[in-house]
């Protein structure tokens, strides 16, 4: 919410977008409110990559053994 590149409301407006088109089902919203570009701000790396897995589970769903 703090990136310099990236402005909040841009990306509130993609978001509104992206559900007015019926996309919900394939946008996952996740933001960091003291992060930037590349997060790093409250949300730790761990949080972001079992959130990153939950997204890639829920479409792909798990691997075959």
């Amino acid at each position: 919410m703090q990136d310099p590149n990236v402005l909040y409301q841009d990306t509130v407006n993609v978001y509104r977008e992206l559900l007015d088109s019926g996309k919900e089902a394939l946008v996952d919203l996740f933001l960091d409110p003291e992060g930037v570009h590349a997060l790093g701000g409250a949300v730790k790396p761990v949080g972001l990559h079992r959130r990153y897995e939950a997204f890639w589970l829920q479409h792909l769903g798990r691997a075959a053994p």
